[in-house]
């Protein structure tokens, strides 16, 4: 695959709006996680979090307004990835979401009862200019699916996973065989809060065999396993939680 555009790396900045880890006094942590890319042509929101109320606090509290971000995708369709989606198109409903087309219907009601534009998916595609969908990939949840959200830039690829319920090396080695760039960065939920220190350990080993730059994994990691990447990833580890602020520019 191939991005109409390739956005400057040292441009991007993610923000977290939520996340079960804390990181910046003021903003409330919760589990859930939510994110803001800017830096592109258009600013998008990855995931609501799970409390409507928290997620809009902490959208203010990152100075971010509603109308400013014209794309959302939601990874997949549990409570802690959609909570704050009705929340935020009340106040603002003129986004493209994009989501997958085997969503539930309580997911695209909330989406038609504000009457935004909804954008439904299953291959992976180019949703607009540096911006992918992995498309739908499987859990082991009988009828859940995922996408992650994939950012091409002229350092490598950024990879944003909510849950990673389809496992993070499948996500990763999805990546790989759509797209011919290196992975600058994956960011977000690895899912392995009930993982085995051994399993986590192979995963890990895995992962680092791919020459990834850096790896931030929040929300549903698990501190074992958030403390085994630290170790074993040392300064390409990027430690995030609400209200981080991440400058890809410092990413060297």
């Amino acid at each position: 695959m191939k991005s109409s555009e390739q956005v400057i790396a040292d441009s991007l900045r993610i923000k977290i709006i939520y996340d079960n880890n804390p990181f910046m006094t003021g903003f409330k942590p919760a589990w859930g996680f939510s994110c803001i890319i800017k830096g592109a042509d258009k600013t998008l929101l990855f995931d609501t979090g799970g409390d409507s109320d928290i997620f809009m606090s902490n959208l203010t509290r990152m100075n971010i307004r509603p109308e400013d971000i014209e794309m959302i995708m939601i990874s997949h369709e549990h409570w802690d990835h959609a909570g704050g989606l009705g929340a935020f198109l009340k106040v603002d409903s003129k986004a493209e979401v994009h989501i997958l087309n085997r969503f539930p219907d309580e997911v695209k009601g909330i989406i038609n009862r504000y009457h935004a534009q909804m954008v439904e998916h299953e291959s992976p595609v180019n949703i607009h200019g540096p911006f992918f969908t992995i498309g739908e990939m499987a859990t082991n949840r009988q009828g859940l699916y995922e996408q992650a959200l994939i950012i091409s830039t002229d350092r490598g690829l950024l990879i944003i996973t909510g849950c990673a319920h389809p496992g993070i090396v499948k996500i990763v080695e999805k990546t790989e065989q759509l797209f011919n760039q290196k992975i600058l960065f994956v960011l977000g939920g690895f899912h392995l809060a009930q993982s085995s220190e051994a399993e986590i350990e192979a995963i890990i080993e895995i992962l680092q065999n791919k020459n990834i730059d850096f790896i931030a994994p929040c929300h549903c990691t698990g501190e074992t396993a958030r403390q085994m990447f630290e170790e074993s990833f040392k300064d390409k580890f990027v430690d995030i939680g609400a209200g981080k602020i991440i400058s890809v520019k410092d990413l060297k």
